[in-house]
């Protein structure tokens, strides 16, 4: 009886050992299965390599001229151009009223790239030490507008500016905007010949050429800041200077000046420069992009001179200005013709390439 209790109570506890493995392997399988609804791990997704997110570019650009000269108001409009066609990638800063120094510093501040763009002129590049470009500011060198323009336009205008790369000073010339023609004001006297000019003060730039021509015409020169020349004029210090008419009407010369002469001794060609070491600094791309630009501006600036040159003498007219023409062309012809023999020295082909351009 005890044999047959004992017999039970094994197979009793063999019964409970195997269900209780069962269970727990039961349990084990289904927390492992993987369920039906998950999903396959997904094949891994190809994408093309995007490309390198470019840098922001901003350009330093120095105009000596008030913020209302028309070539101040190209360049804003070269800046505009600029960020469209680079989808506000390039931004070029335009800072006017000689804030970033005057046309001499400026080419420093170029040749350092602590200024990356300006406009200049060329007998301050040549007295930099590119003597070629003095062509291009001999006094009545051009007959008219026109041929200015077919000049700065066609071989010799590219010759200029490839002597401007080759000159090594670490400038470029982009380009040109079309030349505007210079004459005479004073404060008090009606000049129509040139002896009027006899014992007047003048002011000019601190450049040579400007220098050596007022003294031809019979004046004495007298080198001011662009910036300092309406002070110079309101107290006496200079009887006159020279300007455009664009420069004159801007800077409200008119106010301390009112004899105004249209002797047209010199056309003014302004010519745009990069630093070289920013411009050597860009792609490929972006030159084009930014010679484009420059070009569209260049056309722009030439359509609204004539128009904004007409609204300026009405506005003289209304502001009292006195208008004059001299009265004997040749002779203030004759009277610069030696500079010829001093600036145009081993530039006698490029006069001659001038002389017969059509």
């Amino acid at each position: 009886m005890l044999r047959k209790t004992i017999v039970k109570g094994i197979a009793l506890i063999l019964v409970l050992i195997v269900g209780t493995m069962f269970i727990a392997t039961g349990c084990a399988t289904q927390e492992t299965a993987p369920k039906s609804e998950t999903p396959q791990t997904p094949k891994a997704e190809v994408k093309e390599p995007s490309p390198q997110k470019q840098e922001k570019i901003i350009l330093r650009y120095s105009e000596v001229n008030a913020d209302n000269d028309p070539e101040t108001q190209a360049a804003y409009d070269f800046a505009k151009r600029v960020k469209e066609k680079s989808n506000g990638r390039i931004e070029v800063q335009i800072f006017p009223n000689g804030q970033l120094g005057g046309m001499k510093d400026i080419i420093q501040s170029l040749q350092m790239g602590a200024v990356d763009m300006a406009r200049n002129n060329p007998s301050w590049l040549a007295d930099a030490g590119i003597k070629k470009l003095n062509v291009l500011s001999l006094p009545y060198i051009f007959n008219d507008i026109g041929h200015a323009n077919k000049v700065i336009e066609g071989p010799v205008g590219k010759q200029l500016l490839d002597e401007i790369k080759n000159a090594n000073m670490q400038l470029v010339g982009l380009g040109y905007y079309e030349p505007t023609l210079r004459h005479f004001f004073f404060t008090n006297k009606r000049v129509t010949k040139l002896s009027d000019l006899k014992g007047l003060k003048l002011r000019v730039p601190t450049s040579e050429m400007y220098k050596d021509m007022v003294e031809a015409f019979g004046a004495s020169p007298t080198p001011i800041a662009y910036g300092e020349l309406y002070s110079a004029l309101q107290t006496g210090v200079v009887d006159g200077a020279e300007n455009p008419l664009k420069g004159y009407y801007n800077m409200k010369f008119y106010e301390v000046a009112k004899k105004f002469t249209f002797d047209a001794h010199q056309y003014e060609t302004s010519i745009i420069l990069f630093s070289e070491m920013v411009w050597n600094k860009l792609s490929e791309d972006d030159k084009k992009l930014i010679t484009e630009a420059f070009n569209e501006s260049a056309q722009y600036y030439k359509e609204m001179s004539q128009k904004l040159y007409d609204e300026y003498l009405t506005d003289l007219e209304k502001q009292g200005v006195e208008f004059s023409e001299v009265e004997n062309t040749q002779e203030w012809q004759d009277a610069v013709k030696h500079l010829y023999d001093k600036y145009g020295v081993g530039m006698e082909d490029i006069i001659d390439q001038i002389k017969n351009t059509k």
